[in-house]
């Protein structure tokens, strides 16, 4: 098959197929209802604590079907059919559990230069995609896509990495996101884009205490966005768009 998205986190089209972790229904209600075929994620259990079940912990697409990901995920690739797949250990605590942990706009990537993994480092070398090193390990989990040149973060290391590199950001306070085990989540876990001009909040938006920033900002770059009235804004660890 060669359907598959060519930049994933920035999807050129509406996501048909995503991978997704351990999330409540009301989360996979908000996905599924829109046309949105979901694939659930083993648990990794190499991992410590509520990353275990998290997809962006656990995979990384680099588009036109090349993933890297834990042996564990393995037996989910096999009907999804993918170009190349590359297996990535994916263990321990933090900063190791963040080896596949990049946020990924248009030619830029910010992670964590140390705790990213070596074949990831390679394949953004080899096709001239800038890797901004940020001290933060959860670089994808920290961060929200708002198209292409645009992006929401909760933190602030990221934020002025990427100022520096031109990208219009919003920066967040922390809070107001629920994680299991944690005082709270992060936004780029609790959301995603699923569509060029679409991005879905897992919860609801209203609740959090940037809402209206963040509504001014969607829509300054032409982008709407659908969430779950009266859900707590969880974060799932994010999803993984396939096609």
């Amino acid at each position: 098959m060669t359907d598959f998205l060519k930049t994933p986190q920035t999807p050129e089209r509406p996501v048909k197929t995503a991978l997704i972790g351990d999330a409540p229904d009301a989360v996979l209600h908000l996905l599924t209802s829109r046309d949105i075929e979901l694939v659930r994620l083993p648990v990794n259990e190499k991992l410590s604590g509520i990353v275990r079940t998290h997809a962006d912990a656990n995979v990384f697409h680099a588009g036109n079907g090349v993933f890297f990901c834990d042996e564990a995920m393995v037996p989910v690739f096999e009907p999804l059919q993918p170009r190349e797949l590359h297996l990535c250990t994916v263990a321990g605590g933090y900063p190791t559990d963040c080896a596949l942990n990049a946020a990924w706009l248009d030619s830029v990537v910010f992670a964590h230069k140390t705790a990213l993994h070596e074949e990831l480092q390679r394949f953004f070398l080899l096709h001239k995609i800038t890797l901004q090193p940020v001290k933060q390990g959860y670089a994808r989990c920290s961060v929200c896509p708002v198209g292409k040149n645009a992006m929401l973060t909760d933190d602030s290391g990221i934020y002025q990495a990427a100022i520096r590199c031109g990208l219009d950001v919003l920066l967040l306070e922390k809070g107001d996101i629920r994680l299991n085990g944690h005082p709270y989540g992060f936004i780029g876990g609790a959301s995603a884009m699923i569509a060029p001009d679409k991005v879905a909040f897992f919860g609801d938006l209203s609740a959090h205490r940037n809402c209206a920033e963040i509504k001014a900002f969607l829509q300054k770059h032409e982008m709407i966005y659908v969430d779950i009235p009266g859900f707590p804004l969880t974060d799932v660890g994010g999803i993984v768009a396939i096609r």
